[in-house]
């Protein structure tokens, strides 16, 4: 990465793909950036790169929607 997360460690496969492990015990926030290139060369020969950075931003320890305990009430009232 070109910056490296706070509170884990990742690891950028070949392929583009990532691993993120967040250190034991850490809950909360973290980010690292990393950047993608493309190497190629232009019809005369000579060489050209495009390159772009992108900002993850990981979520670790917070509950999903599906994990979180919901209640509904169905409340009719009638009056009079």
């Amino acid at each position: 990465p070109v910056v490296a997360p706070q509170h884990g460690t990742v690891v950028i496969a070949e392929d583009g793909t990532y691993t993120y492990v967040p250190e034991a015990g850490f809950v909360g926030v973290d980010e690292f950036v990393y950047e993608v290139c493309d190497d190629h060369t232009y019809r005369d020969g000579s060489p050209a790169e495009a390159c772009s950075q992108a900002k993850v931003t990981v979520l670790v320890g917070y509950a999903t929607v599906a994990d979180l305990d919901t209640a509904v009430a169905d409340l009719e009232a009638q009056i009079g």
